[in-house]
């Protein structure tokens, strides 16, 4: 491999001259290191004429659906998350480098995160060292967690939950639901000296993401990390989110009563046969219970209705940010890092989407929802809580015209 040294801005000598009050050791140091990070590969030597950014992200701009399809967002909103993480990522000019700007180091990170493609086609597409794009993407994704988050995903207040609520009756005919409840692998590779902890039934090595959507498609709550064979149940459990819960500490509302009625019940997070029936969340009825059983097989096509919401969620996030569609190839810490940042970015992209949300929401054929598995037993209070919602939809109060159609 030939490596040649980039030493335009300076010399040894001139380096000796500015570390002239330093120890004669110290200096020779010092002019090994600034030579040893100054050796670049000849191939990036030209990146500033050669690299993908320099030669491609300009022209981008002139065509908006090309630049959509390279950057996964508009122009727009490249530009809002540029300006939230730019103070945060830039690097200073120095005597012995010009840096790499704040535009580029998100556009490498947006082309990682979309593509799924190796730092080290990245680094010849970029003309980049293969751990200079590493240190990009890993610092870049943690920039976009810490500065967008209490944005586009803050600690929900009373009203943001009851405005959920509003959303998942409006679209989804599902009365007092605060958000739908699921998680999904995120597939990394093999971890040193972990066993069997991060592999899951599914065969692969992983660490869990378990969120909670609205009903627009939107993440409400992540928790990311949980080791691949965990059940889902078992990492909600774990969950920061379920201590909150159970400490009554996610601002959820008082009870209400369910709509054209004046019965009164809880409002309630829903999820898959996997988790727990509990005060504040509902899982569908077991399988045996359904058998000559329409209230309750309507009561589960209801759920099922609109759980697939978190289902869909997760759809969106995998199909956009295509890295989530193969092996993480960094340790654990990173993995968890750049999947904070995808599902940041999944809610900054449909926030300021201009196609209106209910064009998605239409776009998804009605499905008949079967194979319900079977379930655990539940305390008596979360039990007597879906009954009176099984009863809710199949009165003429809470009842679809099209529900017996699908069970």
């Amino acid at each position: 491999m030939v490596l040649i040294a980039k030493m335009t801005s300076f010399n040894s000598n001139r380096v000796r001259k500015i570390l002239l009050s330093e120890s004669s050791a110290s200096i020779e140091a010092k002019v090994e290191m600034f030579k040893e990070r100054l050796w670049v590969h000849e191939l990036n030597t030209n990146r500033e004429k050669e690299g993908e950014y320099h030669t491609l992200f300009s022209k981008l701009k002139k065509h908006p659906d090309k630049f959509f399809e390279y950057c996964r967002m508009d122009e727009e909103t490249f530009n809002i998350v540029l300006d939230a993480i730019k103070d945060t990522i830039q690097k200073s000019e120095t005597n012995f480098r010009k840096p790499i700007s704040s535009e580029e180091r998100l556009l490498v990170t947006l082309r990682f995160l979309a593509t799924g493609c190796s730092f080290r086609s990245l680094a010849f597409t970029f003309r980049m060292g293969k751990t200079t794009i590493s240190k990009i993407v890993v610092e870049t994704c943690s920039a976009i967690w810490d500065k967008l988050l209490p944005t586009y995903l803050p600690e929900p207040t009373v009203d943001m939950w009851k405005s959920n609520s509003k959303d998942f009756y409006k679209n989804w005919n599902f009365p007092n639901c605060l958000g739908s409840i699921d998680g999904k692998h995120i597939r990394i590779n093999q971890p040193q000296n972990s066993g069997s902890m991060y592999y899951n039934y599914k065969h692969f090595f992983s660490i869990h993401l378990l969120a909670v959507s609205d009903a627009n498609y939107k993440f409400v709550m992540v928790d990311i990390g949980a080791y691949g064979r965990e059940s889902d149940g078992g990492v909600l459990k774990n969950s920061e989110f379920f201590k909150k819960l159970q400490n009554k500490e996610l601002n959820i509302p008082n009870n209400a009563e369910l709509p054209n009625t004046n019965i009164k019940v809880p409002y309630t997070f829903i999820g898959d046969e996997a988790f727990s029936l509990l005060v504040n969340i509902l899982r569908p009825y077991p399988g045996k219970q359904l058998i000559n059983n329409n209230k309750k097989k309507v009561f589960n096509y209801r759920l099922s209705r609109a759980r697939r919401t978190v289902e869909n969620t997760f759809g969106i996030l995998s199909s956009k940010w295509r890295i989530l569609n193969k092996a993480i190839e960094t340790n654990i810490e990173n993995a968890i890092i750049i999947t904070r940042a995808v599902c940041i970015l999944h809610n900054v992209v449909l926030t300021h989407n201009k196609q209106p949300i209910q064009n998605i929401i239409q776009s998804l054929s009605e499905e008949k929802i079967a194979n319900i598995s079977d379930g655990r037993r539940n305390n008596r209070f979360s039990t007597d809580a879906r009954e009176i919602f099984a009863d809710y939809f199949i009165s003429e109060y809470g009842s679809v015209p099209w529900q017996m159609d699908y069970i």
